[in-house]
Order: structure tokens, then C-alpha cells, then sequence
């Protein structure tokens, strides 16, 4: 099994009740601390470089990028 693979069976397997209560408070920090890289980083030249780079690799749907569809 792929490591990708073994992170898709993890997510897929893991329920919230399996994480202590300071484990969950982490992963909301974590959540809101990706959501708001994320947004603060549309419309900068770095990402769009990225998105025109993974659109030319393999256009279609496979891969979505945050800003971008």
C-alpha cells in the first residue's frame, strides 16, 4: 500500500471520538490555520504559477486547487 493509500484508509477510517479533547482543539487550530494560508495566498503570483503547472501536467478535474476550481 502506497503512502498515499494509507493516508486515504486513515482519514477514511479515523472518527473525531478517536482523538482526545486537546487533539481536537489542535486539529481546529490546524483546519483554520490551512483555510487561512490558503485564502491569504489567492491571487499571488507563486500560486498561480503552481495551478498553471499542475494544469499543463494533467488538465481535466483530477486536482483541485483552492481559488481555482
Amino acid at each position: 500500500m502506497t503512502t498515499t493509500e494509507e493516508l486515504a484508509k486513515f482519514v477514511q477510517d479515523v472518527t473525531i471520538d478517536g482523538f482526545s479533547a486537546d487533539t481536537r482543539e489542535e486539529l481546529k487550530m490546524r483546519v483554520l490555520d490551512s483555510a487561512g494560508t490558503g485564502i491569504d495566498a489567492l491571487g499571488h503570483e507563486p500560486v498561480d504559477i503552481v495551478h498553471r503547472t499542475v494544469q499543463r501536467a494533467n488538465p481535466g478535474t483530477d486536482c483541485t486547487l483552492w481559488g481555482h476550481g
